[in-house]
């Protein structure tokens, strides 16, 4: 149910007909909350959990090769060679191997 400011929650009604919130949440934080869950679920999945970590890893590289970081990069340095730091460690072998225990 929603209610008129866009928050979902769950009502009950006391024996006087009351109604009362029990869990009033915007729907925008039900939905990451949801997301949240089913990410966490999928990654505890033998063999689906590290395809999925590294699939997401790689789109977030991608994105990063192509665009570099997007806030003031110190010292006049580009934001593409700040970015080629932050992906320096995935160019070394086995760099997710303990991603998922983390």
């Amino acid at each position: 149910k929603k209610d008129a400011d866009g928050s979902s929650s769950l009502s009950s009604t006391d024996d006087r007909g009351n109604s009362s919130k029990q869990w009033p949440v915007p729907v925008d934080n039900f939905n990451t909350i949801l997301r949240i869950a089913y990410t966490g679920a999928v990654i505890r999945v033998p063999g689906v959990g590290i395809s999925y970590v590294r699939a997401s890893t790689e789109k977030q590289a991608k994105e990063l090769r192509e665009k570099g970081v997007d806030y003031p990069c110190p010292y006049d340095d580009s934001p593409i060679t700040v970015a080629e730091g932050y992906l320096k460690p995935l160019d070394s072998s086995n760099w997710d191997a303990g991603v998922l225990e983390h």
